[in-house]
């Protein structure tokens, strides 16, 4: 069983509004403490996780996911954190998990107050009862600034930190920030609003506002996409919207997600900022915006491409989609939809003959030979040094403590010596995870390999035409990574073509012309 321990540092919320009020900065401080603890004990310390990102759930804590993997596999004898609720402040099943994981697993919990060990019955109580009343300071704290939030928006202020396109944000005089027209930016929203009342759509304001070289909100070039967004967006009218696009936790797959539909009307506050737009325009533009929408919306569709999101343009690197018939004597095509690519569409029933051919092909290449056993031994002696390499660096961590002990090491000598070791430490660490995965996917290539060709078999023994297009889109799946997809000369007027696709395995590419 490992002997060392590994230190968690976190920042709460009370944290944050500490260090607002000049109290400095709270992971230094929490690591101080956690270090004089450590060498007031003789623990050795394999590793120090520092949480930047703050979050409520444990899926939203890269760090936290980390530390609990280890745990889980036993990698730590202790885990030294400030207080029980660093750990986790999320829901009940955030709690459990941390809980299990340490439990399961034999973990220390050490504390500056008290060690909990959560095989025994009374530690585990009393860390489950310390994770308890954290989410009930948790709650009571997301309540407060729920309230302070709402109350910033009754009072017209603007809470959040980037502001519409057209507008920048400023500090008021009091407290809050509100905002202020860019008026080269807000004569482009004025003209989109203005635009989209003619009678031109999404697509024909995009167009017009790429060809006059107006610069985007995040981007070089203007986006159909976002022409609704600006056309919906309340500011423009000197409102604050209580809750355009509320967060709403949903449970899919067994994870708890957030997600953040458009409600259809919400309580709009005066803003203190001015308006950009007119209220008689934007009640205009709403009331097409609506008829649109109930036009626009999507019945339950069949996939027909039996070929979707395996087609790649060559030219730009997106994936071409299916245009169907659009009148008699013409024929469905597949397309790459990005303006101004020179690539050229092609028959959809072509292509996917010339796939199931290229497929015969590749079949027949891979069946010639049995491939060689990839050499890895110089991998696997390599990581054998780098193992002895960890255990010579463990014993030399562990002697910095009784360097400590003896008075050889000063306070300030002990946490730079700690600082180089565990530095070290990670790199050898981090050396053996990149050699380990060289191995493992070059054994998995090779055992891939040696098996794709029956599995390419069975997708040409099964596939059929007359199979639904999700069917044949599935197998063709199974053994295809993706196509690049090459034509730039039309053959309406000629018989010559330059159609070229290459054909990209799930588990290596290999190249088929036709």
């Amino acid at each position: 069983m490992s002997t060392e321990y590994a230190l968690y540092l976190r920042k709460s919320r009370a944290d944050l509004e500490a260090e607002a009020h000049g109290e400095g900065d709270t992971l230094a401080r929490h690591e101080h403490i956690l270090m004089e603890l450590a060498k007031s004990r003789a623990l050795p310390i394999g590793a120090i996780y520092r949480e930047i990102v703050s979050g409520e759930r444990i899926a939203n804590r890269p760090v936290m996911q980390q530390l609990l993997s280890e745990v889980e596999d036993g990698r730590w004898k202790g885990v030294l954190v400030t207080e029980t609720s660093r750990l986790a402040r999320g829901d009940t099943i955030d709690q459990g998990i941390v809980a299990q994981a340490f439990k399961f697993s034999g973990t220390l919990i050490v504390t500056p107050s008290k060690t909990y060990d959560p095989t025994q019955e009374a530690d585990e109580e009393w860390m489950e009862f310390g994770l308890f009343m954290s989410r009930q300071e948790y709650r009571m704290i997301r309540r407060r600034m729920t309230a302070g939030m709402q109350a910033a928006k009754r009072e017209g202020r603007y809470i959040s930190n980037v502001p519409p396109y057209g507008y920048e944000r400023y500090k008021l005089d009091g407290r809050g920030w509100s905002l202020r027209p860019i008026e080269p930016q807000a004569k482009v929203v004025r003209m989109i609003f203005d635009l989209y009342l003619s009678g031109l759509g999404y697509c024909e304001i995009e167009k017009r506002l790429n060809a006059l070289h107006i610069p985007a909100p995040k981007s070089d070039k203007w986006s159909a996409r976002t022409i609704p967004g600006i056309l919906r967006n309340a500011h423009y009218i000197g409102c604050i919207p209580a809750a355009f696009r509320p967060g709403k936790k949903v449970v899919k797959d067994g994870q708890v997600k957030v997600t953040r539909p458009r409600v259809k009307s919400c309580e709009l506050y005066k803003g203190l900022h001015e308006p950009i737009i007119d209220r008689a325009v934007w009640d205009q533009v709403q009331a097409r915006l609506g008829k649109n929408a109930a036009v626009r919306t999507p019945g339950n569709r069949q996939q027909s491409n039996p070929l979707a999101g395996l087609i790649v343009c060559d030219c730009c690197g997106k994936r071409m989609q299916r245009r169907p018939q659009t009148g008699t004597g013409s024929q469905t095509q597949i397309q790459c939809t990005t303006r101004g690519c020179a690539t050229v569409a092609h028959n959809a029933d072509e292509l996917e003959r010339l796939v199931l051919e290229s497929l015969r092909t590749f079949l027949a290449q891979i069946e010639v030979g049995t491939p060689a056993a990839p050499d890895l031994s110089a991998e696997r002696h390599a990581l054998t040094e780098i193992e002895k390499q960890l255990t010579d660096l463990d014993a030399r961590l562990r002697r910095t403590f009784e360097l400590v002990e003896d008075g050889t090491y000063s306070r300030e000598i002990f946490l730079s010596r700690q600082a180089e070791l565990t530095a070290e430490r990670e790199r050898l660490t981090a050396d053996h995870a990149a050699i380990r995965q060289k191995i493992d996917q070059a054994q998995h290539e090779y055992d891939a390999r040696t098996g794709l060709a029956p599995a390419v078999r069975h997708v040409l023994d099964t596939y059929n035409t007359d199979l639904p297009a999700a069917d044949r889109n599935k197998l063709l799946k199974q053994v295809i990574d993706r196509i690049d997809y090459h034509k730039r000369t039309r053959t309406r007027w000629t018989k010559e073509q330059d159609l070229s696709l290459t054909l990209h395995p799930v588990v290596f590419s290999s190249s088929s012309n036709r």
